[in-house]
C-alpha cells in the first residue's frame, strides 16, 4: 500500500516539484516510523523535541518488518523528500538526525547507505554549484563536514564487493568536490 502512495507521489511531483512540500513532515515521519518497524532500536528515539510520537505504543507491540519489504520504501522516502526537505526547517533536523542514525547503525543495508551517499553527495553538489553570496545553501559547512565525517565511520562489513568499490569511488568522489571547491 505504502509503495503505491509513493509512487503516486513521485509522479505528481516530477510534473510539480513543489506539490511535495505539504507532505515533507508527514512523510519524515512515515521514515521514522519505517525506521522503527525495520527493528531499528536507536532509529526509535529519534523524534521532535522531547514530544513522543502518537503511534510509538502501537509500534512496539507490532511484530518488526521484513528489511526486504522496508528498505526499498526508505529509499523511495528519501529520494521523494531529500529536493526539497532541506529547506523546510521543521523537518531538516529530523532528516539531519535520522540519517545519522542510519549511518551510524551496525546492520543498515548497503543499497540504503549508498541512497544515503548519493542525497548528501547531490546536496553538497548543489551547494557549491551556487554562487557563495546566495543564501539558500541546503547545507551550512558545519553540517558538511558533520556528515563527512558519518559517511567515513559507516560500517562497511556487510559490504559485497561491489557495493565497496561504489561507496569508495563515489566517497572519495565527494571529497574530491568539496577539498576542490573550496580552494
Amino acid at each position: 500500500m505504502i509503495s503505491f502512495v509513493l509512487s503516486v507521489i513521485k509522479v505528481l511531483t516530477e510534473v510539480h516539484k513543489f506539490f511535495i512540500d505539504p507532505f515533507l513532515m508527514p512523510l519524515t515521519r512515515v521514515l521514522q516510523r519505517l525506521a522503527r518497524d525495520m527493528g531499528s532500536s536507536a532509529a526509535s528515539h529519534v523524534r521532535q523535541g522531547q514530544r513522543m510520537d502518537a503511534d510509538a505504543a502501537v509500534s512496539s507491540s507490532r511484530p518488526v518488518a521484513d528489511v526486504g519489504s522496508v528498505t526499498p520504501n526508505l529509499k523511495s522516502i528519501l529520494k521523494l523528500i531529500s529536493g526539497r526537505v532541506m529547506y523546510a526547517t521543521d523537518s531538516k533536523k529530523l532528516i539531519s538526525q535520522q540519517l545519522t542514525v542510519f549511518l551510524m547503525e551496525r546492520g543498515t543495508d548497503a543499497s540504503m547507505l549508498l541512497c544515503i551517499l548519493d542525497i548528501v553527495k547531490s546536496w553538497v553538489e548543489d551547494d557549491f554549484s551556487r554562487p557563495t553570496a546566495s543564501s539558500t545553501s541546503v547545507l551550512a559547512p558545519k553540517e558538511i563536514v558533520h556528515f563527512l565525517q558519518k559517511l567515513s565511520q559507516v560500517d562497511k562489513q556487510n559490504f559485497s564487493a561491489s557495493s565497496q568499490e561504489e561507496w569508495d569511488s563515489k566517497y572519495l568522489q565527494l571529497l574530491y568536490g568539496v577539498c576542490a571547491d573550496s580552494n
